[in-house]
């Protein structure tokens, strides 16, 4: 009979060292790891910093409830998928809008950062709304942590706008803040408006920081990307007959350091997305020309970029689409994670070294069922914090 370990050497045991064993296990586990005592439960055994490809799926027009039951969950670390709990989310997106129950909630982004989870959805009456579509939606932002469950209702935007664009968060060590939003907006005038919008946690408020016109009359052919690092909010938008353009605003000065510098990416672009891999700011761009590919730029704002060469860039599988996908900085390579296939819902991972010149595929896939009915899937980056409060 294998003799048991002491308990005593388990309560002796430093932090560190249980929390390097910890964070292989899956999450579920973990959760459920933190609720068996008041000790086990301050342990930072789900590191914000840890990161995560969080993949809910959209909503259908005859569901909009059922997408939001789970959410699939990709640790880079354990190389595994995992489910998270966000049944929570429409009911309390319902009750914070003091809308009427009849009202459900439709996701149409999302972030994270620092452990909370910053939701972006429209409420639509449950009966009418695959009768009318003049029927004016009430748009909400909701910032939770979904381990604890505790959710905020920000405040809204000053004006009625026709659709979001991107939704990036950056949460401070003291435990403050920043969302930044962008939305679409019609004014009536040929184009179209990208509203940039700051919310300071401090403040409880939103701030309007640009006001962009683009002359792309059509939102399809709209490319656009935004981050935070190093203090500096950066953002990208073009597409069409639209020339890319960089801005980039500094954070903590309230300031715009680089607003219009001109991007001279390929004109067969097809999406453009930021990374931050080995202390660089990477601007990723999926290029369609007979088959496709990604060319990729460091971001220096001392320079105008420059165009990469076709022999600079990387191809890409015949299936791996990049459409709704994402890139997430791991150790030294950046995981792709795109949807692949067409009859039903499957999120594909590749891994780009660093050097950024080999790419390969990684195991396992998530798949969903089209007995599930979603139509497509809604990836980004998220990280995990017990202590993270709302």
């Amino acid at each position: 009979m294998a003799e048991e370990l002491d308990a005593k050497v388990w309560s002796e045991l430093p932090a560190e060292i249980l929390e390097r064993v910890l964070r292989w296990l899956p999450f579920s586990t973990l959760c459920k790891f933190r609720a068996v005592c008041k000790y086990w439960n301050t342990l930072p055994t789900v590191r914000a910093e840890q990161p995560y490809i969080l993949d809910i799926p959209c909503n259908t027009k005859k569901d909009y409830v059922t997408c939001l039951r789970y959410c699939c969950l990709y640790s880079p670390t354990a190389n595994t998928w995992d489910f998270i709990d966000l049944s929570f989310l429409p009911q309390r997106m319902t009750q914070l809008s003091s809308c009427p129950c009849y009202w459900t909630p439709q996701i149409e982004r999302f972030c994270s950062d620092g452990g909370l989870l910053c939701v972006w959805g429209k409420l639509l009456e449950r009966d009418l709304r695959d009768y009318f579509s003049d029927i004016i939606p009430h748009y909400t932002i909701l910032v939770c942590n979904p381990l604890t469950k505790r959710c905020k209702l920000l405040p809204p935007f000053d004006f009625t706008y026709q659709g979001s664009i991107d939704l990036v968060m950056k949460r401070e060590s003291s435990g403050e803040y920043k969302i930044f939003a962008v939305a679409l907006a019609y004014t009536g005038e040929p184009g179209l408006y990208l509203r940039h919008y700051m919310y300071d946690s401090a403040s409880d408020s939103w701030m309007l920081l640009l006001d962009l016109k683009r002359d792309c009359s059509d939102v399809s052919l709209l490319r656009f990307g935004s981050i935070t690092f190093d203090g500096v909010y950066y953002c990208v938008s073009g597409g069409g007959r639209q020339p890319y353009d960089l801005y980039a605003y500094n954070i903590k000065q309230n300031s715009w350091i680089a607003a219009g510098v001109k991007m001279k990416l390929n004109p067969k672009t097809t999406r453009v997305l930021f990374v931050v891999s080995n202390a660089r700011l990477l601007l990723i761009a999926s290029i369609l020309e007979e088959k496709l590919y990604f060319s990729i730029n460091q971001v220096d704002l001392r320079r105008t970029e420059t165009m990469c060469s076709p022999a600079d860039y990387v191809s890409l599988p015949a299936n791996f689409t990049w459409k709704r996908g994402v890139a997430l900085a791991y150790r030294d390579s950046i995981i792709f994670a795109s949807e692949s296939k067409c009859r039903f819902m499957a999120v594909d991972l590749l891994s780009l070294s660093a050097d950024l010149k080999e790419l390969k595929s990684i195991t396992p896939m998530s798949v969903i069922p089209t007995s599930e009915r979603y139509t497509q899937t809604n990836m980004a980056n998220a990280s995990f914090d017990v202590q993270a409060t709302v």
